[in-house]
C-alpha cells in the first residue's frame, strides 16, 4: 500500500466523516461517487491548500505523488457550502482563498486552517457561521421521503445541492447501498436483490460505472485487505 488511511465517524446532521491520508509513495487509487461535498486539506511540505469538491458524475482513477498529507471532512448527502452552487463545482474542486499561512476565508468568514486532530473544532465553527446548510429536502429524498415535494421541486433542489438529477443521484446511493452489501460479504445475488437492482447485470453495470469496480472486483479487494 502507497498511503496510510485513517477515519473517524462523526455524530452530526452535517458530516458524516473526517478521514486523513498520508502518500508514502507515487500511485493512482479509483474515486468512486458517494454523493457528498467533500472539504479538503492538503499539505505537502510547507505548502497547505484547502479546497471544495462538489459531487462527482464519473468514478475514475486519480493519480497521486508521494509526500501529501491531506484531511478530508466528507459532509452528508444534502449538505453543501453555504455561497456555493453544486451545479458549479459538480465533477470539479474549487481551492479557497487562503490568508496568510494559517487561515483560509470560506462564504465571507476566516477560519484556522485545521488537522485531523481539529477538524471537529472546524466543523463546530463552520455551523456556528451557518456556512454548512442542509437541504431538507435532498436529505429526505436521500432517506426515500418525498411526501409533499412536486417532482419539479424536487429537481430543483437536488440539482442546486448536488448538481446532479434526482434519478442520478438515486443511482449513486443505490450503488454505495449494493458496495456495502458486497463489502460486508453478501453474494452478488443477494446484493443486487437488496439494493433494488431488476438482476444481477444490472447491478454489475451499475456498480462498475459508479464505483469502478466490478462487484467481483469488490469482493476480491474485500478479501485481498484481509
Amino acid at each position: 500500500m502507497s498511503f496510510t488511511y485513517e477515519e473517524k465517524q462523526i455524530d452530526s446532521i452535517f458530516v458524516d466523516k473526517i478521514w486523513h491520508t498520508y502518500t508514502t509513495s507515487s500511485g493512482t487509487y479509483i474515486a468512486n461517487l458517494d454523493g457528498n461535498w467533500d472539504i479538503i486539506i492538503s499539505k505537502k511540505d510547507d505548502n497547505i491548500t484547502v479546497a471544495v469538491n462538489g459531487v462527482g458524475k464519473h468514478a475514475a482513477q486519480v493519480p497521486y505523488v508521494a509526500g501529501i498529507e491531506s484531511t478530508g471532512i466528507a459532509l452528508k448527502p444534502g449538505v453543501y457550502v453555504r455561497d456555493l452552487n453544486g451545479k458549479d463545482i459538480v465533477d470539479r474542486q474549487k481551492t479557497l482563498k487562503k490568508a496568510g499561512d494559517m487561515f483560509v476565508e470560506l462564504s465571507g468568514h476566516l477560519f484556522k486552517i485545521p488537522d485531523f486532530d481539529t477538524a471537529e473544532i472546524f466543523i463546530e465553527e463552520l455551523i456556528a457561521s451557518g456556512v454548512l446548510i442542509v437541504n431538507k429536502v435532498v436529505t429526505s429524498f436521500n432517506e426515500g421521503d418525498t411526501r409533499g415535494v412536486s417532482d419539479r421541486s424536487l429537481r430543483r433542489h437536488v440539482a442546486q445541492t448536488t448538481g446532479l438529477s434526482p434519478y442520478f443521484f438515486h443511482q449513486i446511493q443505490r450503488a454505495q447501498h449494493a458496495t456495502l452489501l458486497l463489502q460486508q460479504g453478501a453474494s452478488i445475488a443477494r446484493a443486487a436483490a437488496e439494493a433494488g437492482y431488476t438482476d444481477q447485470a444490472h447491478m454489475t453495470k451499475a456498480v462498475k460505472q459508479l464505483m469502478g469496480r466490478t462487484p467481483a472486483q469488490i469482493i476480491a479487494h474485500c478479501h485481498h485487505k484481509k
